[in-house]
């Protein structure tokens, strides 16, 4: 799934977590950091499994994007 690939870039060719936002700023910020932390481990783990998808594995992948869109707005500044 592109999103999440663009997730991953976002977080490792920009630099998501180092740059200058300031995750420690608030409690918004640091609950939007661990989220998108998991979703980042579990894209990288999910495009690893690809060839070996579940059946209950369109539903995971729907409420994963739902989680991205929620959090979405700490993504790009």
């Amino acid at each position: 799934m592109l999103v999440f690939q663009i997730l991953s870039d976002c977080i490792v060719k920009e630099n998501l977590f180092t740059s200058h936002v300031d995750w420690m700023y608030d409690d918004e910020h640091k609950n939007a950091k661990i989220e998108i932390e998991n979703l980042y481990n579990w894209w990288n783990k999910r495009k690893l499994d690809n060839d070996n998808l579940e059946n209950n594995q369109y539903e995971e992948d729907n409420q994963m994007l739902k989680k991205l869109i929620e959090f979405r707005q700490y993504l790009w500044t």
